[in-house]
């Protein structure tokens, strides 16, 4: 009977490290280790803490069954708890009688009644300890040194976890920064050129065109015939919205025929034709015909 529970046991925790292994969430991913430990060790109150090397101090990542009060406002730190004792062991540590252990500090529950007996275990890899599962019981002397080994099995696939984890988090938060960027590089490309020309350009970004080459483009300059002495008579805010038209009617002619704003000057819009793509002429006004248009 004894063997077949735990070859039960040993099975239900290969199937959680297989669960486990395949999540890249770190919340879902010590919530979902909170739910299976309950498979395998009956407890009241589980939490996982990290623990900042630098710093010593313990952050509550997940916790179950605990005063969310409590949990907001009780800090620990390197020396402080049971979950201190884990870390400068590196092992598994089993409080039978909580009232009668120099360390343990007692919690606030949701259900109002207090822990008897402790079960904490560090987080470790590759001699690192990122933190601590501590779990905990109403009864005394409920925890075993079975429970013990095959948490700190456990505890050993969710430490390679949470670093896969990070490193995913790593990795997509690179991904989206870099995204972002290239958006804002795109939005700021496409107030310049029109948007078929921008897609042109990223779609291929190792192009001449962005490298940058010699080649013969067409160069517009419009500006505004009186400009000057038509800017003297009038108010400066209805100056300053003529000239806002003004562009906003160029950049969109520019953009009609796919040639790109250069510059605003002073009252003038330069724009170029056949940079940063050239037009073929055989398939279409050149350039230069579109320059004139």
């Amino acid at each position: 009977e004894e063997q077949r529970r735990h070859a039960t046991v040993l099975e239900m925790l290969h199937e959680i490290g297989r669960e486990i292994a395949s999540i890249l969430d770190m919340d879902f991913l010590l919530d979902r280790v909170g739910e299976l430990t309950r498979r395998m060790i009956e407890h009241e109150l589980f939490t996982v803490f990290l623990l900042d090397s630098n710093t010593g101090r313990f952050t509550w990542r997940t916790a179950k069954g605990y005063d969310p009060t409590f949990v907001r406002e009780k800090e620990f730190h390197l020396g402080d708890g049971v979950i201190s004792r884990a870390v400068e062991l590196r092992e598994a540590v089993i409080v039978d009688e909580t009232s009668a252990d120099r360390d343990y500090i007692e919690p606030r529950t949701l259900d109002g009644r207090m822990p008897r007996s402790e079960l904490a275990v560090p987080l470790v890899v590759q001699d690192r300890v990122l933190g601590v599962i501590a779990i905990e019981s109403v009864e005394p002397n409920h925890f075993t040194t079975e429970h013990a080994r095959l948490m700190t099995i456990l505890a050993s696939q969710v430490a390679v976890d949470m670093e896969n984890a990070e490193l995913y988090r790593e990795v997509r938060d690179q991904a989206r920064a870099r995204q972002e960027e290239a958006d804002r590089i795109r939005r700021r490309f496409e107030s310049y050129v029109t948007p078929h020309i921008a897609e042109q350009l990223f779609r291929d970004p190792k192009s001449k065109a962005l490298a940058g080459e010699r080649r013969t483009v067409s160069v517009l300059v419009a500006d505004i015939r009186g400009f000057s002495p038509l800017a003297e008579a009038l108010p400066a805010e209805v100056v300053v919205e003529f000239l806002q038209e003004f562009f906003s009617l160029m950049t969109h002619v520019v953009f009609k025929y796919e040639g790109t704003v250069d510059k605003f000057l002073g009252d003038a819009v330069m724009a170029l034709y056949g940079a940063p793509v050239a037009h073929d002429p055989r398939y279409g006004p050149s350039d230069t015909q579109r320059a004139v248009f």
